[in-house]
């Protein structure tokens, strides 16, 4: 398990590999300044998902994630 500063610093370059610099720092300042209910989002998260839909996007992460640790 991640201390809360590895954890932190892991979240920002998720956030800036997703969004770029600029719409990672905004992303954090939208999430400060609003509430955020977690337990109310995650019950909408997977909603519109079907059990095939997410088990294709689990099979394309894991492909990403070798593809990454080859290039390494």
């Amino acid at each position: 398990m991640k201390n809360d500063n590895e954890l932190r610093k892991k979240g920002m370059q998720a956030l800036v590999g997703a969004l770029g610099t600029t719409e990672a720092m905004r992303f954090v300042a939208i999430a400060m300044r609003e509430p955020f209910d977690y337990t109310e989002w995650r019950k909408t998260l997977f909603e519109d998902e079907t059990l095939e839909s997410l088990h294709e996007k689990i099979r394309d992460f894991e492909k990403r994630q070798k593809m990454k640790e080859v290039i390494s």
